[in-house]
């Protein structure tokens, strides 16, 4: 298909433009809200600073930085502006149809009825290319002819998940390395806090090699997280769901079946105007999230039926029965002591090896295996990567047990008058 630039005319303006806003010459430190995509991770999150009488802007997601110059140039090149080319995975995969490049065009040939704003009409011209320069199909990510090794590790390393693999997770690689399709069922899994769901669901993203998206679900207060922010609105910004399928993550090319984890479902608690479980109605069903709209692109309808939604809960009781209907819960039993220990054992190992210290040993000391399989996981990681710090503090490459003592008590506050 060959791609035509006519619609997109308006954009070498709106570049120069913001070249144009580059010339000021303002004499405090102060950040605005210029337009921006990164050309690394192809963020929009970013401040434009100004330090020592000189400009930069800095992403949120992955901290690139570009100079005064560097900006000049991507002002002037608007193919400074692409996103990174998607790769696929490195395993098997067949490609799915995400986007629809004739609808695109239409919208870009009518992007001036969409919205009055010029903020919003330089976010949506750019997002449109971006899409345009790509093609309309994401890599699903298919299973490795490994794959049932692979998921028998993952119960062993983690047996109170057993039931997540077994029901879910195994038959629906099954179906996929046959060359089937299917959409595996939204879970819901259910356990006390600290037994491991959230480290369970990024070793599982592992062995699918797939990214994982977390939605922190406690904190969120609309649904602009997960489908965008209304045009209406002036900081309006696409939401997760569109960014993974169409640009991926920082260092993970985008493909049709990313991993979405719904943290702690139970605690969502926004305000009833705006729903943040509302666009969950249409997303866990499979027909309707054929044709998912981002609210922050009026008429941009694509494809998220092939995410991978888990969520993750303490109870069901604070779950609306719709959203419960939709999803096949699991109950997480309680890890046994030995279980508990077990776990310790791979927090510690994967905090020396995420902070990259190839010479320091990854293996606790065997006396404080019992104290760690007492802690909550999310704690016992905190006073890991202090021990090791501790350790190599002393110049030591193997911490010792009193590395691990460490006040994690909230002290008493003092009544004052």
């Amino acid at each position: 298909m060959t791609r035509q630039a006519d619609p997109f005319a308006q954009l070498d303006l709106a570049l120069s433009e913001a070249r144009a806003l580059e010339c000021e010459k303002p004499t405090q430190m102060r950040s605005e809200a210029i337009f921006w995509i990164c050309k690394i991770c192809s963020c929009r999150d970013a401040q434009r600073l100004l330090r020592d009488g000189k400009w930069f802007w800095s992403c949120d997601t992955c901290g690139t930085k570009l100079e005064a110059d560097e900006i000049a140039l991507a002002a002037t090149q608007s193919k400074s502006f692409n996103a990174p080319a998607l790769r696929p995975p490195t395993g098997p995969h067949r490609l799915v149809k995400i986007f629809d490049h004739d609808q695109l065009m239409k919208i870009a040939r009518t992007r001036d009825s969409i919205s009055g704003d010029s903020g919003d009409k330089r976010r949506i011209e750019v997002t449109l290319a971006k899409l345009l320069e790509q093609d309309e199909t994401r890599p699903l990510a298919l299973p490795g002819p490994a794959y049932e090794a692979e998921l028998e590790q993952l119960s062993h390393a983690f047996p109170a998940f057993g039931r997540v693999i077994s029901e879910v997770v195994a038959p629906s690689l099954a179906i996929l390395a046959a060359g089937g399709m299917i959409r595996p069922a939204p879970m819901l899994l259910v356990g006390s806090p600290g037994i491991g769901k959230t480290f369970f669901l990024s070793s599982l993203a592992k062995v699918l090699q797939i990214p994982m998206v977390k939605q922190d679900m406690s904190s969120a207060t609309t649904g602009a997280s997960l489908s965008g922010l209304g045009i209406h609105w002036s900081n309006s910004s696409t939401g997760s769901v569109f960014r993974t399928l169409a640009f991926g993550k920082p260092n993970c090319p985008a493909v049709a079946n990313p991993l979405f984890m719904l943290d702690e479902l139970d605690k969502c608690a926004g305000d009833q105007r705006f729903d943040p479980l509302g666009p969950l109605h249409a997303l866990l069903e499979e027909e309707s999230s054929r044709e998912f709209e981002d609210e922050s692109l009026p008429g941009v309808v694509f494809n998220a039926s092939e995410i991978r939604w888990v969520a993750t809960a303490n109870c069901t009781s604070g779950i609306p029965a719709p959203i419960l209907s939709r999803m096949h819960v699991i109950e997480i039993e309680d890890p046994t002591h030995a279980e508990r220990v077990a776990l310790a054992e791979r927090i510690f190992s994967g905090a020396v090896r995420a902070m990259r210290l190839r010479e320091f040993a990854d293996v606790m000391p065997d006396s404080m295996l019992e104290r760690a399989a007492d802690m909550p996981p999310r704690e016992f990681k905190r006073i890991s990567q202090m021990a090791v710090g501790r350790a190599l503090a002393r110049g030591d490459f193997q911490p010792r047990v009193d590395d691990f003592a460490i006040q994690t008590t909230v002290p008493k506050q003092k009544m004052g008058f």
